[in-house]
């Protein structure tokens, strides 16, 4: 099977995105498929590398950008994908994000070619994210989107409550429900002090939460911090990591000296690599109140890491709270409110057993191999090869 993965950005650009593609990607080579990724050029200073990006096997392409960043064009791109002769294509493309002039690209290879196509919106269609920018996607959608997502052969859900969006958008498409995966090895519970990295607090006497994802307001930090300086937990610091976008940083670091909690919460812009496995293996607890997720792979990782998790409903992993691994509440500001100082006065072993508990849900349930597995029966169903998989929903 030759598969190709389309998509925007390969680097911390592409948010979450690109934390699924790799290792799909790679785990997609494992079990014998010729995988190819093809993406614009990201900037140089945002070329961060992900671990599974070098793993053999895969061909990797990237295009110079064409016009606006917010368009999202490469004509070298489209070019590559769509005027390339039928005999080196690929059987299947398999399209990550929305919103963007890449749709056009996979639109235009689809009637080209008369291959099939799978659409990841990776929570594009969510609620809270379809209203962000509402006139841009309702006219691009009219334009562009909304026709390359109906003659999608298939649609990618990450969790129950992104199909359902899918759903109330509109589309009647096969839905294959297949959340994002981890490598459970990576993630070893074991403890470790962070004082190589910039701005987390270096208190060894304290116990910290973790907040860790992208500094952006649907994630849910002005709550977040509002809850925090209700809380007033003399032995808990917050340690809040992740890129910022749309300055929400500044805006967040103003709002903790309005609090007057600046000295209890501590901001250390984006971790990768070694520096976010040792925060998550120096910290006691996570916490990601957000509005609107596709399915988060920073609780993966920090369920993973044995760490127990406060999380909101919008963050689509009821299964983790079922299993005991976390709190989960609505992603309302008086819910958090009453929920924080409740969960900072578990004690330290009950925390511990909440997080080995989430570890032992994550190594059974999300191992990549899993999830690559059942993204290829996805595949060899569309290229004819039988009854819909388990993970296909028709209806």
């Amino acid at each position: 099977m030759n598969i190709l993965h389309v998509t925007n950005h390969l680097s911390r650009t592409g948010g979450g995105t690109p934390a699924v593609i790799w290792p799909l990607a790679a785990a997609q080579v494992r079990l014998g498929a010729r995988v190819g990724i093809v993406a614009m050029q990201d900037p140089p200073n945002d070329s961060e590398d992900f671990p599974d990006s070098r793993s053999p096997g895969l061909d990797v392409r990237t295009y110079p950008q064409s016009g606006p960043f917010i368009l999202g064009w490469s004509r070298a791109l489209h070019n590559a994908v769509v005027v390339a002769p039928t005999d080196a294509q690929p059987d299947l493309v398999h399209q990550h994000g929305l919103w963007s002039l890449l749709s056009l690209t996979v639109k235009r290879w689809r009637k080209r070619h008369r291959r099939p196509s799978v659409v990841s919106p990776h929570g594009m269609l969510d609620d809270w994210a379809l209203q962000n920018r509402r006139p841009r996607k309702m006219l691009f959608g009219a334009l562009i989107e909304n026709a390359n997502l109906r003659r999608a052969d298939c649609i990618h859900a990450l969790c129950e409550a992104e199909a359902d969006a899918i759903r109330r958008y509109g589309l009647r498409n096969p839905i294959a429900l297949v959340s994002s995966g981890i490598d459970p090895p990576d993630y070893a519970p074991s403890r470790a002090t962070a004082s190589s990295i910039a701005g987390f607090p270096r208190d060894e006497g304290k116990r910290r939460m973790l907040f860790m994802s992208r500094l952006h307001p649907k994630k849910g930090i002005p709550m977040l911090l509002q809850a925090w300086a209700s809380s007033a937990r003399e032995e808990w610091q917050l340690v809040i990591a992740g890129r910022d976008q749309l300055n929400h940083r500044s805006e967040m670091e103003a709002l903790t000296r309005k609090l007057d909690i600046a000295t209890s919460v501590f901001f250390t812009g984006p971790l990768y690599g070694d520096s976010k496995k040792i925060a998550l293996a120096a910290v006691d607890a996570m916490v990601l109140p957000s509005h609107s997720e596709g399915f988060p792979v920073a609780l993966l990782e920090g369920a993973a890491s044995a760490l127990p998790c406060l999380i909101t409903t919008a963050c689509n992993f009821p299964s983790l709270a079922a299993a005991g691994g976390a709190v989960e509440v609505a992603p309302e500001a008086q819910e958090l409110a009453e929920a924080l100082p409740a969960f900072l006065d578990i004690s330290a072993s009950d925390l511990s057993a909440m997080g080995q508990r989430g570890r032992n849900h994550v190594i059974q349930e999300y191992a990549w191999s899993h999830k690559a597995e059942a993204i290829h029966s996805v595949y060899t169903w569309l290229l004819g090869g039988g009854a819909a998989p388990a993970c296909v929903r028709l209806d």
